[in-house]
This record gives C-alpha cells, sequence and structure tokens, in this order.
C-alpha cells in the first residue's frame, strides 16, 4: 500500500518538473509568449531612422546589437553592462525580425528615382546601413535562421541601390498590418528636407572622417530629437 502511495507522489512530481522544464525551454526557444505579452504596436519604426540606426551600428565595436523600446531602435555597445542591460530590457536576437518591414518601406520610400535625383548622397546612407547589418551577421553568426533573415534584409538594399528591386521580394508579415499608410505618413512628416540634408552631410562627413567617435555622438543627438518626434508621431 505504502509503496503504491509513493509511485503516484513520485511520478505526479515527475509530470509538473517536465511540464517546468518544458516551459522553460519554450521560454528561451521561442517568441509566441513575448508575442501575446506585449502590445505589436510598440515595434513599429521608422523605417528612415532604422536605416540610419545600421549605419551608426556600422561604426560601434565588434558584438554591438540592437534592441527596441517603446518604438525606438537602440544600439546596445559591446561591454561588460550589455548582457546585463539585455536581460534586464528582456532584449534577444529576436528584434531583428522587426527590422523587415521598415528596411523594404525605407528602400521603397527613399531609394526612389525622383528621391535619389534630388537627394543623390542618399544611396551611401544605404550602403553604410548594409554594413550595419553585416556586423550583426558576425555576431550573431552562430544562428543560421538570424543569418538568414539579415542576409535577405542586405539583399532587399542591394535589388534598390543598383536599381533593380525584385518583384514580390516583399512578402506581408503579421507586422505589415500596423504600417498603414496613415502611421507612414505621419511619420515621413517628421523628415522635412532640412533634416535629410543635416543627415546626409553628417553621414558623408563620418565617411571621409577616420577619427569618427566624436562625430559619431553628433550624429547620435539628432537622432535622439527625432525619436522624440516619431514617438509621438506612432502613439
Amino acid at each position: 500500500m505504502n509503496d503504491k502511495k509513493v509511485d503516484k507522489k513520485v511520478d505526479k512530481y515527475d509530470k509538473t518538473d517536465k511540464i517546468n522544464k518544458i516551459d522553460k525551454i519554450d521560454e528561451h526557444c521561442t517568441i509566441e509568449k513575448d508575442e501575446k505579452e506585449i502590445d505589436n504596436k510598440q515595434y513599429i519604426l521608422d523605417p528612415l531612422s532604422v536605416i540610419i540606426k545600421l549605419l551608426i551600428l556600422s561604426k560601434k565595436p565588434n558584438g554591438s546589437k540592437i534592441c527596441i523600446y517603446n518604438n525606438i531602435l537602440f544600439i546596445q555597445e559591446n561591454n561588460i553592462l550589455q548582457p546585463f542591460i539585455r536581460y534586464l530590457y528582456k532584449n534577444n536576437k529576436n528584434n531583428v525580425q522587426y527590422l523587415y518591414n521598415p528596411i523594404y518601406i525605407a528602400c521603397n520610400n527613399y531609394l526612389t528615382e525622383s528621391f535619389i535625383k534630388e537627394h543623390p548622397n542618399i544611396k551611401q546612407i544605404f550602403i553604410a546601413a548594409q554594413k550595419g547589418i553585416k556586423e550583426l551577421i558576425n555576431t550573431y553568426t552562430q544562428n543560421t535562421i538570424i543569418v538568414h533573415a539579415l542576409y535577405y534584409y542586405y539583399n532587399i538594399i542591394e535589388s534598390y541601390i543598383k536599381n533593380k528591386p525584385q518583384k514580390n521580394v516583399f512578402i506581408d508579415d503579421y507586422l505589415t498590418q500596423y504600417y498603414t499608410e496613415d502611421i507612414i505618413k505621419k511619420i515621413s512628416f517628421v523628415w522635412n528636407t532640412d533634416k535629410i540634408k543635416i543627415i546626409l552631410e553628417l553621414c558623408d562627413y563620418l565617411d571621409r572622417d577616420f577619427q569618427y567617435s566624436k562625430n559619431i555622438k553628433c550624429l547620435e543627438e539628432f537622432m535622439r530629437i527625432i525619436d522624440e518626434d516619431i514617438k509621438e508621431k506612432i502613439i
């Protein structure tokens, strides 16, 4: 009698333990829980800002990563605090997926024949953004799925730079629905001609400056102002 009772207790414990282990594995291997618990609207990003942030990333130390918080793309430099900060804010490599829509929209809106004619240097920003994507590829080289996604983003930009955008290169995902025409228009109003000229001049100078550490901060400070404007438009 006692043996049977003990067996039942042990069996019950084993099942509970297995469920707990599965939950822990699921927590680390999937993003389904995060998607249910977090409002996806906070991952709406300004397309042009994403391109510029990738440019900034290309100037950062190897191993720097991205994170997204309240519609803003941030860069976390590779230092002793990076793992702690990423753990604290629950950042992970899955943030890369949120670059898909804004990268395509940026290419579609800013690498048009008319826009390039008005701002010939705009291509240089996208080329620099590709370097930022390569940095992420090097950072996540052991994660095949993330690397494939990043190469896909790289090639989307490449096709537009070469003025050969591929048909059906972009397929709607579950986040595309949040990038409505109204949202894109509101965001684009932040980027008036003067601001675009400032960005182009700063980026052109950075491209020619080998001691860019101080100057990149100027660009970052400028983007902080843009970030606040963007956040207001989206909210």
